[in-house]
């Protein structure tokens, strides 16, 4: 997922679209960014990276050690597998990311990435450093436990990452039915007038 992340080709595609978001503001909205988030998004994203380099080794070692324990082990070279990888994937994603609002030492963590006061892509990028400390891949380790490989789990959080990229501008309008199935980053309100929030990845649950 790091790797992903690192990515030379993934990284020119957020830079275009920076800069593309960045020409539709000034155009539409009639300013750019805040250069002080800004700046600080690109910080606090740049040490995101830096400090995931010894997480990544540990919980890569930790999920392979756990991968032995699992009683079955599912083809990676299967669609299927891939297809039931990818909800239980949006489950565990879903148990982690309600947990990160409402556990505290979760939030310590995931509360970084709420401190933006617009939503623009470079606000994707402003994630925590503590992900290690704050236990919140217990909530994947099940699905390697359950027989799913663990590079399998970790290619498709990368997935979700780099979905999730896209989630955070103004720029795109209401996606019509797609949205029947597919997250959008924003609180709406229920009838019920309580505030209803979306907690999976990239699909629709709640």
């Amino acid at each position: 997922m790091l790797h992903a992340a690192r990515s030379p080709a993934w990284l020119l595609v957020m830079l275009a679209l920076v800069l593309a978001e960045w020409v539709w503001r000034r155009r539409v909205r009639g300013v750019g960014y805040d250069g002080r988030g800004a700046l600080a998004s690109l910080a606090v994203g740049a040490g995101h990276l830096l400090s995931g380099v010894l997480p990544a080794l540990v919980l890569g070692g930790l999920f392979a050690a756990a991968a032995r324990w699992a009683p079955v082990h599912w083809p990676v070279g299967d669609w299927r597998t891939w297809l039931a990888a990818f909800f239980a994937v949006e489950l565990a994603y879903y148990v982690f990311h309600r947990a990160s609002h409402e556990v505290r030492w979760l939030w310590t963590t995931h509360a970084v990435h709420h401190t933006p006061e617009e939503m623009t892509l470079l606000s994707s990028i402003r994630l925590g450093w503590t992900n290690l400390l704050s236990f919140g891949w217990v909530c994947y380790l099940p699905l390697v436990l359950a027989g799913f490989d663990p590079r399998l789990v970790f290619a498709l959080l990368a997935f979700n990452l780099h979905y999730q990229f896209f989630l955070h501008t103004e720029a795109v309008g209401r996606l019509g039915p797609l949205e029947w199935v597919l997250t959008r980053h924003r609180i709406t309100a229920c009838t019920t007038g309580r505030m209803r929030r979306t907690w999976t990845a990239t699909t629709v649950a709640c």
